[in-house]
């Protein structure tokens, strides 16, 4: 109802307060997007950017950022068009690199790439977006984001140095935690197990109370198994257990640690030894 009731006003106010054929094409566009009508909207928004187009004064700026924000969202969520909105989108950045709207556009010009499964240029964005609005009140979430996005295209060093720098930037930001977590996880794909244990280890220490603390007792016991340490992974998978959400993946692997124990109990030569007395 807010939401609305801040759209009527701004549109009264545009068609009251100025007659200026551009005004009243961003207002018309935009009560056209409140009416769930996107084609009719857009054309207005493009009426309204010729018309701006050659324009300088503040006003006109401030409309012009505003139309091919609004273009471009349409055309992205409402006419599910990804390659129309790149167009308005990139227009806003060219024109309008520092404002407000830039970073937004940054991160939709992100979501609408990796979309389109162009990562190189999905990351381009992200990168953009955490250097060159580095005080945004959302950096932090930006930088958790590249470094996901780095994971998940399987570059984990690089995926590493994000998490770092996140940490270092933000170090009471409450993604801190999933931060520490990833840096944990892609040291493990790296094949650094003790590097990896280190940021589990402080996961547990400093958040006590995070959801992740059973997944980073999981990580953990994972390196020391590939260390060839399951009698120290044992109680560290027992822990995790009790919340990890995935209860069903620590059952098996704590059994394949308790068979592995097993199998070295039998045949350690003290057992053998003992077994051969008791056949004498």
């Amino acid at each position: 109802m807010r939401a609305a009731q801040t759209l009527f006003l701004s549109t009264f106010c545009l068609l009251t307060a100025c007659a200026d054929p551009a005004a009243r094409a961003v207002a018309d566009a935009e009560a056209l997007t409140f009416e769930r009508r996107p084609a009719e909207a857009l054309r207005r928004y493009e009426d309204a950017i010729l018309l701006l187009a050659k324009k300088e004064d503040g006003e006109s700026q401030s409309l012009l950022r505003r139309s091919l924000m609004g273009a471009g969202a349409l055309s992205h969520l409402d006419l599910q068009d990804p390659r129309l909105a790149l167009g308005y989108f990139q227009s806003l950045l060219q024109l309008f690199p520092a404002s407000s709207e830039a970073a937004q556009a940054r991160l939709t010009l992100f979501e609408i790439h990796r979309s389109l499964g162009d990562s190189q240029s999905a990351v381009a964005q992200l990168l953009a977006l955490c250097q060159d609005f580095a005080d945004h009140p959302e950096n932090d979430r930006h930088m958790s984001l590249l470094a996901r996005e780095y994971m998940a295209q399987g570059n984990h060093e690089q995926a590493v140095v994000e998490a770092d720098l996140l940490l270092r930037r933000h170090p009471e930001s409450p993604l801190a935690p999933e931060a520490l977590m990833l840096r944990g996880n892609a040291l493990g794909l790296l094949q650094r197990p003790q590097e990896a244990i280190d940021a589990y280890a402080q996961v547990i220490q400093r958040w006590p109370t995070s959801p992740l603390v059973s997944q980073a007792r999981y990580g953990w016991a994972r390196a020391l198994i590939g260390l060839n340490r399951d009698a120290e992974a044992e109680p560290l998978l027992m822990e995790a257990l009790r919340e990890h959400p995935q209860p069903k993946i620590i059952q098996r692997e704590l059994a394949s640690v308790r068979e592995r124990l097993m199998r070295r109990k039998v045949a350690s030569p003290v057992n053998s030894l003992q077994a051969l007395s008791a056949g004498q």
